[in-house]
């Protein structure tokens, strides 16, 4: 359907008393709401919302095709011909990023501007995460505390505090209000951030194979208990972390892993390490499916120096046969994994690209980096399409809201 015009609202008639009007929402609900004459149209989607105990995010009012504007007073507008105003949806995109400057941001990503600005007490920021509803975000980092926010308001709603190692990687369950937390010192934490906290609310998974080498990067399959979890001993492995319980190791690497992403469904993972190769292995049998190397002719040996092509972070379309891998090198380069080759590079940061996420449907990238900025490129074009700069520092993590 043809997207409404926004349009200037004329005084044409002025409720002096309160009226009932109907009101359709995105949910499909129908209702007849009584309205005051000093509401705008931001005040009757926060009452239509609580009515139906949802939250209407990026959404508008459209009366007979003209879009009302948030800040305009219901009492300039005609409803005496047609008294029905519909809730729609805009489409929008939303992006939260933290880094070690210890901000985490909320982004406008359309309109590239920051709508919310938090200062976390943690040294250095790592990972984030946010709910479908845009409600509630996860942070954690160097400062051993992990720390829920309520995103409406901007205040700290719990913490986790003093009771883990600095926190490199996470997963969440919002449904269910459980966190998943990789730490430095190899132990994995499975905090319940739904109870109150207290000694109850947490507890270690403190298998002997995990050693006491760092927990880089996990996926977990929630419905199963199972998760996968790589670091800094090389080695990937599959776990049940409810019966604390060793399934799978899959060795191959020659460096630490940095990332690793999972398609549950296909039981294959996808693994980036320093050694600047990438592998895909099954999770039922532990075969590797495939290796993929950026540069052949790089010189590998870790004890002289870094590799340059060494991968700090990892998306995956299985379905499609793709992949996004951000570098040392500050390249970031997408695969095709039928043809084990490098397709695009997206060039442009100035330093290692440190956390991707993807929107496949849309063929974005959004990329966080240690040159600071947050870049946003096309996958066909491998053009940046927009560039975001409100860090300080190192952006250690990027997570799209769609």
């Amino acid at each position: 359907s043809a997207q409404p015009t926004c349009l200037q609202l004329s005084n044409s008639r002025h409720m002096d008393e309160a009226m009932d009007i109907e009101v359709s929402t995105l949910s499909g609900c129908t209702m007849r709401v009584a309205i005051d004459a000093c509401w705008t149209g931001e005040t009757l989607r926060q009452k239509c919302a609580a009515l139906t105990g949802a939250r209407f995010c990026s959404s508008v009012l459209v009366h007979e095709g003209i879009l009302l504007e948030d800040a305009v007073q219901l009492a300039k507008v005609d409803f005496s011909q047609c008294p029905h105003v519909q809730i729609v949806q805009v489409p929008t995109t939303r992006l939260l990023t933290v880094g070690e400057d210890r901000r985490f941001l909320l982004w406008d990503v359309d309109k590239g501007i920051v709508l919310k600005e938090i200062k976390a007490s943690s040294r250095c920021l790592n990972r984030s995460a946010v709910d479908p509803l845009l409600l509630r975000a996860l942070t954690a980092g160097y400062g051993m505390d992990v720390c829920l926010w309520d995103l409406h308001g901007g205040a700290l709603h719990k913490q986790l505090s003093g009771c883990v190692e600095t926190v490199k990687c996470m997963e969440v369950d919002w449904e269910n209000d459980r966190v998943l937390l990789g730490c430095a010192d190899g132990r994995l934490l499975l905090w319940n951030f739904g109870t109150p906290v207290d000694e109850c609310s947490h507890r270690y998974i403190c298998l002997e194979a995990l050693g006491r080498c760092g927990v880089n990067a996990m996926s977990v399959d929630w419905s199963t208990s199972r998760v996968i979890v790589a670091g800094d001993d090389a080695v990937v492995k599959l776990l049940d972390f409810d019966r604390n319980e060793l399934l799978l190791s899959l060795p191959g690497h020659n460096d630490a892993i940095n990332a690793a992403v999972v398609d549950w469904e296909s039981q294959c993972v996808l693994s980036g390490s320093d050694d600047g190769i990438i592998h895909c292995c099954s999770i039922q049998d532990g075969q590797l499916l495939l290796e993929l190397i950026a540069d052949p002719n790089e010189f590998r040996d870790a004890h002289h120096g870094k590799v340059a092509t060494g991968v700090f972070s990892l998306q995956m379309q299985w379905a499609s046969g793709r992949a996004v891998s951000g570098h040392r090198d500050a390249i970031i380069r997408v695969w095709d994994l039928q043809l084990k080759l490098v397709v695009q590079e997206l060039r442009g940061h100035m330093a290692s690209v440190l956390s991707l996420d993807v929107d496949w449907i849309a063929g974005k990238v959004y990329s966080g980096s240690r040159d600071s900025s947050i870049r946003i490129w096309d996958l066909e074009s491998a053009v940046v399409v927009r560039v975001l700069r409100g860090h300080s520092s190192s952006v250690r993590s990027v997570v799209l809201w769609r």
